[in-house]
């Protein structure tokens, strides 16, 4: 118990310090430091455990609020410490399933613990990301016309500051950034759901692997190439797009889950694409060029992995069952996704 508590104060410790940072300097290292903030809280809490993860999101909180002020630290607790460490105790949520309920269905012994879903993980994420995402476009204003107003506010802003630069000395018209400032509303709440989600879920992805490399990772490493999602997230899916389609208060919520939705099916086409090439000899060049793609062709190229990841969870285009993972304890290596 000395051991975790230790832990966790330091993980949180280091954690305040690095969200602390990521309040200063230039933009690019901002938006660094901000990529790893969680980083230790995730690696204390599969490493060793929940509670560990739990305090350091305690120790990091009241150390802002010692050191800076009490909004600080209640912006790290909800942007940071709470969701990562929700994730971490989902992560480490396991049962044994008895041989006479899942022998047939495991053919694993006597008995086998069955582990929280990474599909599970994921989907907590997208709820959390689209929740903090509306929470951040609400920070822009207390009604609809104050955040539409914050919006041109910041495109006039890029018009005669950045765009100029990046155009060439051409500057933007009136109705030209009245039309920028309509798109920001329509993209915004999506694009920063899809940023503050894939932020969480590389948090626990890479604090994972670094418990796994330091032999402390307290699960097995699960096999992400059979990544699936709740039954129920396709049709929240379809809910989603359709209300992107309202205005006010409605839009907003449903574009910003629209766009953590987007990237948990982006996820899943990327795991039946990993899967669906294993064993065969050209499997590394289609993934070089298929990431390659996602890096260079954005725009086009996710729609259409996210078609496949919302195919597979209505029809499902992998095999459903498979030996589970190694645990790291036994001395075998994570498999390859």
């Amino acid at each position: 118990m000395t051991n975790t508590l230790l832990i966790g104060i330091v993980a949180g410790l280091a954690a305040a310090l690095l969200f602390a940072t990521a309040a200063v300097g230039s933009v690019p290292v901002r938006l660094v430091v901000v990529m790893f903030t969680g980083l230790p809280l995730v690696i204390a809490g599969m490493g060793w455990g929940r509670v560990a993860a739990g305090i350091g999101a305690l120790s990091g909180a009241l150390a802002l609020l010692a050191a800076v002020n009490p909004s600080f630290s209640l912006a790290f607790l909800v942007s940071q410490a709470i969701p990562l460490v929700y994730l971490v105790h989902l992560s480490g949520l396991s049962r044994v399933v008895p041989a006479a309920a899942g022998a047939a269905r495991l053919a694993s012994g006597p008995a086998t613990t069955e582990w929280y879903p990474a599909g599970g993980v994921v989907a907590a994420a997208a709820i959390m990301s689209g929740l903090l995402a509306l929470g951040l476009m609400l920070m822009l204003g207390p009604d609809m016309s104050q955040i539409k107003s914050s919006l041109r506010g910041f495109a006039e802003s890029f018009a005669t500051k950045m765009f100029p630069e990046i155009a060439g000395g051409r500057t933007l018209n009136e109705n030209e950034i009245a039309e920028l400032a309509e798109i920001s509303l329509l993209l915004l709440p999506a694009a920063m759901a899809l940023s503050v989600m894939a932020t969480m879920l590389f948090n626990v992805w890479l604090g994972s692997r670094l418990a796994l490399a330091g032999g402390v990772l307290s699960r097995p490493w699960p096999d992400l190439s059979l990544l699936t999602l709740p039954r129920a997230l396709p049709a929240l899916f379809a809910l989603a797009t359709i209300g992107t389609f309202f205005t006010g208060y409605t839009g907003l919520l449903a574009a910003a889950f629209f766009g953590a939705l987007f990237f948990a099916f982006v996820l899943v086409g990327l795991a039946v694409i990993h899967n669906v090439t294993r064993g065969h000899p050209w499997r590394s060049f289609a993934l070089w060029g298929i990431y390659g793609a996602v890096i260079v062709f954005s725009s086009l190229a996710m729609p259409l992995i996210a078609v496949l990841g919302l195919a597979d969870g209505i029809r499902p285009l992998r095999p459903s069952g498979g030996p589970s993972p190694p645990h790291p304890s036994a001395g075998a290596g994570p498999p390859t996704p």
